[in-house]
């Protein structure tokens, strides 16, 4: 007997094939009604970062200048910064990065903090590492200027050996929600030590990045390097950082 294009016996609609009976008209109904269910699930699937659009957003909104004005106006305990944050061409850092500074109370005060922070998109998600400059690399930036001008040279030359890294463990994971880029770093695992107060500490960091802001709320739990066994103590700091006009 003739078979048809899916393979099926033609003629009766009904056939036994070991012992069960094959209804191959109500078999077909079947799968166009899966189809379309799994259509409609795949729509109402919510968007998630991870393409290189989302990143190429994310460097967009971390370039220029921004600083706390607005959480001081609203909480005078808050913390009075400016960060300026430019992209930068690392080859021989992984993904794509961006270079920012910190400066305690006015834009041109002292600098208080430099990173590197990565982006690579994971398929739905995206991975966020932090880098923090050694002396090397310290000396090669020299600062950076309301322009985003830098010594871009010699930040080329910089490779992983010139930056002290957070762990795997401590990743940040990111996914959109519109024009929010959001995520965490890893939790339980990830412990990290303090140079400059001397301590490891496991924090527990939201990060959140949209159009002209960059906003940060984390709890780190500290314990001295030798801490002997004690409970470890808490900070809570958060950040909210404004794009200036």
């Amino acid at each position: 007997m003739p078979r048809d294009w899916k393979g099926h016996q033609s003629g009766s609609t009904a056939k036994k094939q070991n012992g069960l009976t094959a209804n191959y008209p109500v078999e077909k109904d079947m799968i166009m009604r899966l189809f379309f269910a799994f259509a409609l699930m795949i729509t109402a699937l919510p968007a998630h970062a991870g393409s290189k659009a989302d990143v190429e957003d994310l460097m967009s909104w971390m370039s220029g200048h921004f600083s706390s004005a607005q959480q001081v106006a609203e909480n005078p305990d808050a913390r009075m910064r400016h960060v300026f944050g430019t992209r930068v061409d690392l080859p021989n850092v992984p993904g794509d990065t961006v270079y920012l500074e910190w400066h305690a109370g006015t834009a041109d005060g002292p600098i208080d903090s430099q990173r590197i922070w990565s982006y690579q998109a994971k398929g739905d998600r995206i991975e966020m590492r932090f880098y923090t400059f050694l002396e090397k690399a310290d000396a090669a930036l020299t600062g950076i200027t309301s322009s985003g001008e830098i010594p871009i040279e010699a930040v080329k030359s910089l490779t992983l050996e010139d930056f002290f890294s957070y762990p795997e463990e401590c990743v940040f994971t990111m996914y959109r929600n519109g024009d929010v880029i959001e995520g965490k770093n890893g939790v339980g695992d990830c412990r990290i030590f303090n140079r400059s107060l001397d301590v490891w500490m496991r924090p527990d960091v939201t990060v959140r990045f949209e159009p002209g802001r960059i906003y940060e709320a984390g709890v780190y739990s500290y314990e001295s390097a030798d801490d002997g066994g004690k409970p470890p103590e808490t900070l809570t700091i958060v950040q909210d950082f404004r794009r200036m006009e």
